[in-house]
């Protein structure tokens, strides 16, 4: 089971690199992410997308330790 859940993990993370690499290759445009108070500079989309998932992912983790910690005892 251990060995599965590896190769399972493995599989995975190779999907997400070939992914980014793909976007990355696929698309070099520069594009600008226009938000309502603040426009980023012109980047890569696979730059683009990588912050925002990475922005996700530490929020995630931060919601996920305030639960843990004020959560019920």
């Amino acid at each position: 089971m251990n060995l599965l859940r590896r190769l399972i993990t493995i599989v995975w993370v190779c999907a997400l690199v070939v992914t980014g690499v793909a976007l990355f290759l696929y698309n070099p445009d520069p594009v600008q992410l226009d938000l309502i108070w603040w426009q980023t500079p012109p980047m890569g989309l696979a730059a683009l997308v990588f912050a925002v998932f990475l922005v996700g992912l530490l929020s995630g983790l931060m919601l996920a330790v305030v639960t843990r910690l004020f959560g019920r005892p």
